[in-house]
Order: structure tokens, then sequence, then C-alpha cells
């Protein structure tokens, strides 16, 4: 059986206010400049060679293309049927080019397979075969990007090569452009060559003991979000009447949430800043990996519904013009390249699924023992758990400031044991084991590599669907080839520019354009529910889709929400 991931979505504005100053003055005291001891034996026992040693912390500090939370098994699965699918769309429509970046996602499984033997047999020679994995990686991950970017110039319409800023991709909740695309790829390459000069810093460290890096130095270095919500349940319309279109709701298995996430994935505020959108996760139970991706379901917004028949005009790829209004699933990976959200919600939902129940700085403040300075450093912690924990809808302002503290925990820890030598003290001892735990959890949180598996399927899927309806498109003499690779390729996810294990470029892809969707379409994307009753008649939303649930439409006809 197949666990499948999905979401439904919320979208509002927050009002946020600044975070507590007095929880910022109580962090900061913890954030002074002060380095972890270079006398690092009591961290590692074990390693007799200097130069591992120091190799070793480095790694298990700053994971390298890979994470705690990267789940060999089920990422192998998901990776055999994205390769499956790609070679059968490349075949059937003659595409210059593989969509995905295959040779590199695969070589991911050596270089964690490498990274976990080294852990637990850290010596030369694991050492030596895990930087030899990280450059066969780096390698494919640029020939991978140049032979997409190829691809796509090979097959971008003469008639248009010139005007690439102007030729729009318009998914159903995002903007951008050719040039857009390109750019980002273009930054994905030079990220490749980022990627192998830290590759090469590491190599150094380990042959020659020279540049070797305690990253742990910088877990102090971040700010405390503002975090402060007003979104309240009367925001969210009942679970009951949501619909999901690829599952009955008998087939969901769990339920959580919402947690709010910022996205610029779903429009821009008036300032052209991302939102603020609350998120229901659940999973689903499937034989077949069908929409293992995040689903946001609009309940408050309408989508113009366009004929997209995905040919090239003077500044669109769609024709059509708002011919009737419909219920919109937007959160599919072709409608916004970026992966960062999906990402987010897949770790913020682990730390609260996870830890709600067994909070760290809770049970750390029962240790007998503890000196008061070391209580006062766990309250705050404590304090920072409960902000998140006990929220109504928890957020990623208030996770990123949760962990962010778990990293500085981390820190204090090490400066702790430095300071107290040999000391026995069992509050100490404790912590001390605990650390890699608490070190794992700060990782597997930040590089955002839980779940990786389900959203690579979901990406296998959307390309399977696309392939089953493409013969309507072709016939229709349109360039769904550019498409496929502008808006299927998934280069958001695959080549992983929302995680810090694999992104080491100081400039982020664009994504999309920074401007609201009416300044480049016809019309306001989207409407509220209480502008789309009152223009609209129930017969007209009836009969234009089945995407409504009948529990819907009934909901509000009963409640006079409906015009007659």
């Amino acid at each position: 059986m197949i666990i499948l991931l999905g979401f439904t979505g919320y979208l509002f504005i927050r009002n946020s206010n600044v975070f507590n100053p007095t929880l910022s003055k109580e962090v900061a005291k913890y954030q002074v400049p002060a380095k972890v001891s270079t006398d690092f034996s009591l961290e590692t026992p074990q390693i007799k060679d200097k130069n591992v040693a120091r190799f070793y912390l480095w790694t298990i500090e700053d994971p390298l293309l890979t994470a705690p939370g990267f789940n060999t098994g089920k990422y192998q699965n998901a990776i055999m049927m994205l390769k499956n699918e790609n070679d059968l769309y490349v075949r059937q429509y003659n595409m210059p080019g593989n969509i995905f970046p295959l040779d590199f996602l695969n070589d991911l499984i050596e270089v964690n397979n490498a990274h976990n033997e080294f852990i637990k047999n850290p010596t030369s020679k694991t050492a030596n075969d895990l930087l030899q994995s990280y450059k066969l990686a780096v390698k494919d991950y640029k020939q991978d990007a140049l032979s997409l970017k190829k691809s796509s110039e090979d097959i971008i319409p003469q008639n248009i090569k010139n005007n690439l800023d102007k030729v729009y991709l318009i998914g159903v909740n995002t903007v951008s452009s050719i040039k857009t695309y390109l750019d980002d790829l273009d930054k994905i390459i030079a990220n490749a060559d980022a990627l192998s000069k830290e590759v090469s810093k590491r190599e150094n460290c380990l042959e020659k003991g020279v540049g070797c890096e305690r990253p742990v130095d910088s877990f102090s270095k971040f700010s405390l979000e503002k975090s402060e919500t007003t979104f309240t349940s009367q925001d969210l319309v009942p679970k009951d009447l949501v619909w999901i279109n690829f599952a009955t709701m008998s087939a969901i298995t769990t339920k959580t949430g919402p947690y709010e996430v910022n996205t610029g994935c779903f429009g821009l505020t008036n300032d052209l800043k991302p939102k603020d959108i609350l998120f229901d996760l659940f999973k689903v139970k499937k034989t077949y990996p069908l929409l293992s991706n995040p689903i946001n379901f609009t309940q408050f917004y309408a989508q113009f519904a366009n004929d997209r028949i995905y040919h090239f005009e003077d500044t669109y790829m769609y024709e059509g013009s708002n011919p009737q209004r419909v219920f919109i699933i937007p959160s599919n990976d072709y409608m916004c390249p970026s992966a960062q959200y999906k990402a987010k919600l897949n770790s913020i939902n682990y730390l609260y699924s996870n830890f709600k129940d067994k909070q760290i700085f809770s049970d750390l403040l029962k240790l007998r023992g503890i000196p008061g300075n070391v209580e006062e450093f766990l309250l705050v912690g404590q304090n920072l758990e409960k902000k998140f924990f006990n929220a109504q809808f928890p957020s990623q302002a208030d996770a990123d400031n949760l962990v962010n503290y778990y990293g500085l925990l981390y820190r204090q820890i090490l400066i702790w044991r430095h300071e107290k030598g040999q000391s026995n003290d069992n509050w100490l001892t404790v912590m001390f084991n605990k650390r890699m735990d608490i070190l794992n959890l700060y990782l597997e949180y930040k590089r955002g590599l839980t779940g990786i598996d389900e959203l690579i399927s979901n990406l296998m899927y959307n390309l399977y669907s696309f392939r089953l309806q493409n013969d309507y498109f072709h016939e229709r003499g349109n360039n769904s080839n550019i498409y496929v690779y502008t808006e299927r390729s998934g280069y958001g996810l695959v080549y992983f520019p929302f995680s810090a294990s694999f992104y080491r470029l100081n400039e982020q892809p664009e994504y999309n354009l920074k401007v609201q969707y009416n300044n480049v379409g016809k019309g306001e994307k989207y409407i509220d529910f209480k502008q789309l009753i009152s223009e609209y008649s129930l017969e007209q939303i009836n009969s234009w889709t089945q995407l409504f649930s009948p529990k819907y439409l009934d909901y509000l006809n009963k409640n006079a929400l409906l015009s007659k």
C-alpha cells in the first residue's frame, strides 16, 4: 500500500505583530559569538585520526546532498517510477532529452548509503568513499541541468526566441515566463559549481587538515520571526464539506493541521509579498501512487477557466478568457515551480506530530541538579515549545523559531560539556548523550527531506496524467513539449533548491514573476465565494463542473448562500 500525502488549504493574509520583545532579549543572551572548543576529543573519542574527526564533525553538522529524514528505500521506489514515466513520455513524444535529472537523482542513493556508512564507521576509507559519491552526484547535477536547458532552448519556437520575457507561463495560481525559467536553470547550473567548491573544501580538510569548519558555530545566527496570527476557527470551511477528487473520504487515514505557511505560490498581497496560508494535511492509502502531492482546496477562491491548449501567442501560452468559474485544486507541481512550501509543510507536520507529546525542553527541565543559568536557557526553549505546540494553528514562524533554538541547544550542550570537561554531573551527561537526537531533529526540519519520496511520486503522476491527455494537445498543433519542460519538469523540487544540503548559491531561483495575476491576464485571478454566489446561480455553478461537492452545494443552498 502507498501512503499518499495531501493538503487542503485556506488563503488569508495574516496580521503579524513583532515577536515578544522580552523573549527576543532572552534568546539574544545565548547568541554571543563564542565558538565551540577546538578540542573535539570529548565528541569523537572513537576517531584517532584528527583529520577524519574534523571531517566527521563537519559532515554530521552540515550534511551534503543528504540529511536526516531521507528514506533511501522509499526514495529509490519513487525514483524508479519517475524514470519509467520519463522514459515513456520522452519516447512517445520524441522529446530531445530527459525531463528529470535521472542520473543525479539516482546518484543520491549512493550518497546516502556512503554517508550512513561513514557515520557508522568513520575511517579514512569511508570518508573518501563519501567524497567520491559527492563528486559523481555534483557532476551529474550540472550535466542534467545543462541538458534540460539545451533541450528547452532547442524546441522554443523561432518566432518568440527574441521575446522570451513576454511569453508568460500562466499556471493556475502563479505567473512565470520562459525567461524566468531559463534564468532559474542558470542559477541551478551555477549552484553545481558552488557544490563542487564545497566538496573540494571538505576534501582539503580530510587530506590536509586545512580549512576545516565547525558549522555549529553558525547555529546561533538567527532572528526570531514575527508570529502572531489573527486566524480563527470561523475562517475555515467545515472539513466534512471538503471534497477530494482522487480519493473518497473513507480512504483518508489521517488528518493533521491546519498549519500556517508563508508562500508566494498562491498569488501575492497587494504589496507583492507572499501570503500566509492555512493547510490541512491528510494521508490517503492507495495501491498506486496517485497524487502524493499537497492539495490546496481554495474554498474561498475560484478561478477563470481557460481553454489551455498550450500554444504560443504574442504574450500567452493559453487561449480563452474566463468563460466560467471553477473550483480549483492549485497545488499540483505544474501550478507553481517552487517546492519550498511543500517541504516546509512536511517538516512542520513531522515536528508537530512527533514531538507534541514529548517536548524536549520540558523533559530536560525535569533533570535534577541543573544550574540556574542552564535552567534559564531551558525555560526560554520551553516557552517557544508552548507557543508552537499549543497554537490553534501551528505556524511556520513559530516552528522556525523553535527549531533554531534546538540548534542553539545543541551548541550550548557542547559549550557546557567543554567547560566542565570530564564532569560526572548527571544532568550534563544526559544532555550530552541526547545531543545527536537534538541535532538530527534540527537538520531534519531545516533541510526539508522528510517525505521527499511522496513529492517525487506526485511529480511522476502529474506527467503520467498529462501523457494520457496529451494527444488532444498535439492534434491541435500546440507546443506542449516546451510546456512539459517549463512547467512539468519539477525543477524546483528535483534539483533541491529549497534545501541547504543541496543549494549553496546565495541567489535563489525566482520561480514566479513578482506581479499580480491580473497584470498579465484578463481580469481578476480569484474571487471569494461571496462574490461568486452573488454573480452566479446554483444552476450555473452546477452545470459547469463536478468539482463542487454535492455536500458543499447543499450546504450553500440550505444556508441561502446561493442565488436562485
